[in-house]
């Protein structure tokens, strides 16, 4: 889907199937589907600029290279169990003190808490793939946690007092 924040409209994009390609004896997969869409959408419209939004499954490197060299920018979705070496990266670094938090308490008691930090190495094996880590999750006043979740982003991540 495209849509745009100003405006009320959305446009479906007609989704690309997976199916067995020429010459293969299984189907395909939806990184390689994924792969013709996001090529095939910058052919079409090589200066529009978009912002992809995928789960986890699109948090590696190579995905991510080939969303910079389609000049898209992204938010994805990352699992602590997936990207083990990032979520101790952030671990690390907080140690240090670089990570921002932010945390405020609403009139019914909930507290959205959030945390980030920018340039942070994807993976063991994609090093120079750096992205922009951000956290959020929800609690309530005596401690339960109602929600999560973190997303990794080419967006540079700063802090607003405004929630």
């Amino acid at each position: 889907m495209i849509v745009h924040p100003e405006q009320k409209g959305v446009i479906a994009l007609a989704p690309e199937p997976i199916t067995r390609q020429d010459g293969a004896s299984k189907n395909d997969c939806e990184r390689n589907a994924a792969k013709r869409l996001l090529s095939a959408l910058r052919r079409e419209h090589p200066h529009l600029k978009l912002i992809v939004v995928e789960d986890a499954l699109a948090s590696n490197g190579p995905h991510i290279q080939l969303l910079h060299e389609l000049a898209m920018r992204f938010i994805l979705g990352v699992k602590p169990g997936d990207h083990q070496a990032l979520f101790a990266e952030v671990e690390r670094r907080e140690g240090l003190g670089p990570v921002a938090r932010r945390e405020v308490t609403d009139e019914q008691g909930v507290i959205p808490r959030f945390r980030f930090v920018n340039a942070v190495p994807l993976n063991q094996s994609h090093p120079e793939r750096v992205v922009n880590f951000l956290e959020y999750w929800k609690s309530i006043k005596i401690g339960s946690c109602i929600s999560a979740g973190s997303p990794i982003s080419s967006s540079l991540m700063t802090i607003s007092l405004r929630l």
